[in-house]
Order: structure tokens, then C-alpha cells, then sequence
């Protein structure tokens, strides 16, 4: 069932009332908002007559709801954009399409009545939808502000050399970008939609200074979201450039204790040959094989230790 709320007196009432009464009991100066979920896009067809739309051409609109579109005409905006949804810790990325008249707004995909319940609409449908715009806007800054916080968060952690602090920051890192990419998918698309939002229907003068100030919030949130991703870039690549560098001080002690090992191997292989040498077979030469080896060996491990090879 769709949700239905009148304004009155820039009150929100949620009386129960048919939908196919909307039509008449909305006006300019008393708007009303239809709420429909993605699962009851049938009563669209419903709605085709308050909306002022064929039916096929109201199912169709939000039909063309892969990628973000708006449509104004003769008092009627129509637009679909990608909205980020459901808080800091598991956020929701779907479809809201957008219908406006002069008396009506409706509202096609997630639940926007916390956005809508307390609105109080002096310049009818305008402000309604300023409204929700500023909703959107607002959540989409605070979720830009709390991957600020994150980002900070992974960099403190980027020079522990625990496993499984590693494996968190490039988690991490991966859960941060997949967050940033989806948020600047539905700012910047909602920058366009803002603009023409402002000669909509209603009188845009009335409400062209909230939309200004709304636009302003959202350009300064698409700014955070690119410098955001630039951030993530940098971190990302210095996350790769420490792992390298613990790479490379891995390979250079592997590297020198191969070396002091191979003295050893060089002497006793020397001496391991089936051939006659010199005190082979006398307790003197036992001793000068094993002084030769510990001298040898500790002569380069100690040379290593001091150029911090090992």
C-alpha cells in the first residue's frame, strides 16, 4: 500500500485516504507526497491521472531507471537518480524516481518518509521537494565526513607490521573506495538533477534561494567526495609502496644470511672432496676447517650486521 501524506497548515497528516481521492484533496498551497515502493510500482498506473501521464509513459519512466535522467514539461518534473541509503555502516544503493506536479509529489523506491514526515511546505510542491533534496544532500555529507574519519582511522594503522593489521588496512582501503565510488555515483548525478529541480513546477522564485543553498551543500559534498578519492588513491598507493619496501628488507636479510651460510658450504665442500689434502686426516687440520669456517662466517655476518644487511 502507498503512503500518503497531506500537508495542511505546513502540517503533515497521515489520515488514511483512498488514492484515488489525491487528485482532489491536493493543491498548489496544500501539496501532498505518495510514497510507492519499488515491490507496488502497479499503482503507478493508479496515479497516471493526478500525475497528468499516460500510463504507459508513467511505468516507462521508472522503467529507465539504470542510469540517472530528468524530464520537464509543462509543469511536470520527472527525474531518476541513484540515492545512497541506510547509514555510515552498511549503506543501500538503489532507484528513486521522482514525479512533481504543481500538487503532487511521488515518490518511486525506498522509504522517504523520515525525510518528508516533518516537512513544512510554505511554497507548496516546491518546497516539498527542496525537502527531500536537502535530506539527500545532508545524508550524503555525513557519510563523506565519516569516511574522512575512516581514512584517518587506516592511516594511523599503515606502518603496524602485524598480519592481521595488514590484512585490515587493505580491507580497509578496499571497503573505502567501494564507499566513495558508490557515493560520488550519487552526488554528481544529483548536482544536474538540483538544477533543474529549480524550474520545476510551482513558482521556482519562490524557492530558488533554498535550492541555491542546497546546491551550494552539494557541491561542496562532490569536492569532498573527489578529494576523497584522491586521498584514497595516495593511500592506496603508499599502502603498496610499504608492503614493497617490507618486501625488499626481506629479500636483503634472505640475501645475507645465504652469503654467511655459503661459507660453510664452501669449506666443507672443499674439504668433502675425494681427493688427498693437506692435514686431511690429522687433528690440526679438524681445527683449522672449523676456525676457517667460524672465522669466516662471523667475518661476514658481522660485516653484514654493520651495513644492516641482517
Amino acid at each position: 500500500m502507498a503512503q500518503i501524506l497531506l500537508y495542511r497548515d505546513q502540517e503533515s497528516t497521515a489520515d488514511p485516504v483512498p488514492l484515488s481521492a489525491v487528485e482532489h484533496l491536493a493543491d498548489e498551497d496544500h501539496p501532498a507526497w505518495v510514497g510507492v515502493t519499488g515491490e507496488e510500482q502497479d499503482l503507478l498506473e493508479e496515479l497516471s491521472p493526478a500525475l497528468g501521464l499516460p500510463q504507459d509513459q508513467t511505468v516507462m519512466a521508472h522503467a529507465h531507471r539504470n542510469r540517472p535522467w530528468a524530464w520537464d514539461d509543462d509543469g511536470r518534473f520527472v527525474f531518476t537518480v541513484h540515492v545512497l541509503l541506510g547509514g555510515r555502516q552498511a549503506p543501500r544503493f538503489t532507484t528513486l524516481t521522482v514525479f512533481a506536479t504543481k500538487a503532487l509529489l511521488v515518490t518511486v523506491g525506498p522509504d522517504l518518509s523520515e525525510a518528508l514526515s516533518d516537512a513544512r511546505p510554505r511554497h507548496g510542491v516546491t518546497d516539498l521537494m527542496g525537502t527531500l533534496l536537502e535530506w539527500l544532500t545532508t545524508g550524503y555529507q555525513e557519510m563523506a565526513m565519516d569516511i574522512d574519519s575512516a581514512i584517518d582511522d587506516v592511516e594511523g594503522m599503515m606502518f603496524e607490521e602485524g598480519r592481521a593489521e595488514v590484512a585490515l588496512v587493505q580491507r580497509r582501503s578496499y571497503e573505502l573506495r567501494t564507499r566513495v565510488l558508490l557515493l560520488r555515483r550519487a552526488v554528481i548525478p544529483l548536482s544536474e538533477i538540483l538544477h533543474g529541480a529549480a524550474k520545476g513546477p510551482g513558482d521556482p522564485g519562490r524557492g530558488v534561494q533554498r535550492y541555491r543553498e542546497v546546491s551550494a551543500q552539494l557541491d561542496h559534498t562532490a569536492r569532498l567526495t573527489e578529494s576523497l578519492r584522491d586521498m584514497l588513491i595516495s593511500l592506496l598507493s603508499t599502502n603498496l609502496n610499504i608492503q614493497q619496501a617490507r618486501l625488499n628488507v626481506t629479500m636483503k636479510k634472505l640475501t645475507g644470511w645465504a652469503a654467511v651460510i655459503a661459507i660453510p658450504t664452501a669449506v666443507t665442500s672443499w674439504y668433502g672432496m675425494n681427493v688427498p689434502l693437506p692435514w686431511q686426516s690429522t687433528l690440526w687440520g679438524a681445527a683449522l676447517a672449523n676456525c676457517l669456517v667460524v672465522g669466516a662466517a662471523a667475518l661476514v655476518y658481522f660485516s653484514f650486521k654493520r651495513r644492516d644487511w641482517l
